[in-house]
């Protein structure tokens, strides 16, 4: 809710009617970006401190967005951000089990992104992003989706944010490369 995706989410709640709580550890946040609820300050990754937040402010709803989002950061240690940004969604998954009585909905665009010229991308590359987005999707997934089936109704929405070469670059060079083959016709983009 203090960063930059966060802090316009809880705006448009405002506008809506809600009064949004905002619970950030502030590792890449700012207090100054809550203007529209409470700041709570704590950390995901301690259940302890979400479950007296979900027990202080009793939420109708719960969005998560990245506990750690910078792209240099993420390249350079994808593990941690595996672990803390997977670790963080569980943790909220199952305070919302508790403290709501189950999940409806999930949406989850937490990634990274490592950008090169798609002829530059590695392998060992792409595997350390899809280890991120795809098992980070599957595991928070699967969270919820044991208490849906539990509670008999919800949802799953899974959103990747990036798509891990330039996209611009990408283009040009598939626009290219049709030019050359003589393929026409326009492609899709690949997102989960």
């Amino acid at each position: 809710g203090a960063g930059y995706i966060g802090s316009h989410a809880c705006k448009a709640l405002a506008r809506a009617g809600f009064e949004p709580v905002a619970f950030d550890n502030l590792s890449t946040g700012w207090a100054e970006a809550v203007k529209w609820g409470p700041l709570v300050r704590g950390d995901l990754m301690d259940r302890a401190a979400v479950d007296a937040a979900f027990a202080r402010y009793r939420p109708v709803a719960v969005m998560h967005f990245a506990a750690l989002s910078l792209v240099g950061d993420s390249m350079a240690d994808p593990g941690r951000y595996w672990r803390v940004n997977v670790g963080s969604a569980l943790n909220l998954v199952e305070a919302a089990v508790a403290g709501l009585g189950g999940v409806d909905i999930l949406v989850s665009n937490a990634g990274i992104q490592i950008v090169h010229p798609v002829q530059d991308f590695s392998y060992a590359d792409w595997k350390k992003m899809m280890a991120i987005h795809v098992d980070g999707a599957f595991l928070t997934s699967r969270a919820c989706l044991k208490h849906m089936y539990a509670q008999g109704r919800g949802g799953s929405i899974i959103l990747i944010a990036e798509d891990g070469v330039d996209s611009l670059d990408f283009l040009a060079h598939r626009k290219h490369w049709r030019a050359e083959s003589g393929q026409r016709g326009s492609g899709a983009g690949c997102h989960g």
